[in-house]
């Protein structure tokens, strides 16, 4: 397992953070999955076989923008 930190921009209220956390959820490979309208930002705990690309791709196909991955 690993752990990621996406920064989302464009969520506005705490129904975008969990639009944005079920999709991450949707993420094969996904074990958890934290979402901070405040900073901005997801925390996501995933195997080793979840790339950054799919969870980046998963944030924006719900209509969000992934600022950057860390």
């Amino acid at each position: 397992m690993r752990d990621v930190t996406l920064t989302v921009s464009d969520m506005a209220c705490e129904g975008c953070a969990e639009t944005v956390r079920e999709a991450l959820e949707e993420v094969p490979g996904v074990e958890g999955v934290e979402v901070s309208l405040d900073r901005g930002e997801a925390r996501i705990t995933a195997g080793e076989g979840t790339s950054h690309v799919d969870l980046a791709t998963a944030v924006e196909d719900a209509g969000y923008t992934v600022e950057s991955t860390a």
